[in-house]
């Protein structure tokens, strides 16, 4: 009867829940939030009216996760690193505060990590880069601005007769008959 993968009770409570927030308690919860009620109160309400918690069909964390579009965790490993890992529950994104994804195109462990309590078994295609997989090396990846246009400046022209040279270049290269002059 469970619907998620055993794990110690140390860990049971990292365990993503499967129950849902209705639309009406998403109403009820926002309304109650406009009213500065806190959240425990919010779920005290919802017991009093379903008949208690067995009858509310959702828990607290579920009804704090529907709250906030980001998560934040704390994650400290030692006392003079103290790391915020954020998730962007709309974007479904993770972003880390040592900003290793950013900068070097690889995600961290601490996002790693988060992946593995949450059950994620693949990295997802956002999260590699292509200039760290097999297929590096097959086409030429340019950091443009999104304007740019290649017909209009010099370095567009130039880069667009670049591409094209070195795919000549490239079949050129495949037998000794096309290699010579």
């Amino acid at each position: 009867k469970h619907n998620h993968p055993l794990a110690t009770p140390r860990k049971v409570h990292l365990l993503r829940s499967h129950r849902g927030v209705s639309a009406t308690k998403r109403a009820l919860v926002q309304e109650y939030t406009e009213a500065n009620i806190p959240t425990c109160k919010q779920v005290r309400l919802f017991e009093i009216d379903y008949g208690g918690p067995s009858m509310m069909g959702c828990l607290e964390k579920d009804i704090r996760n529907k709250e906030a579009a980001l998560w934040r965790f704390d994650i400290e490993m030692n006392t003079r690193r103290q790391r915020l890992l954020t998730y962007d529950v709309l974007e479904d994104f993770i972003a880390c505060s040592c900003k290793k994804f950013e900068f070097e195109g690889y995600p961290c462990r601490h996002m790693l990590c988060w992946m593995r309590v949450e059950q994620v078994m693949l990295v997802p295609e956002k999260y590699v880069k292509k200039r760290w997989t097999k297929d590096a090396k097959c086409d030429l990846i340019y950091d443009t601005p999104f304007d740019f246009e290649v017909g209009e400046s010099l370095q567009g022209r130039r880069g667009a007769l670049m591409k094209i040279t070195r795919e000549l270049i490239d079949d050129a290269s495949l037998t000794e008959r096309e290699a010579s002059f």
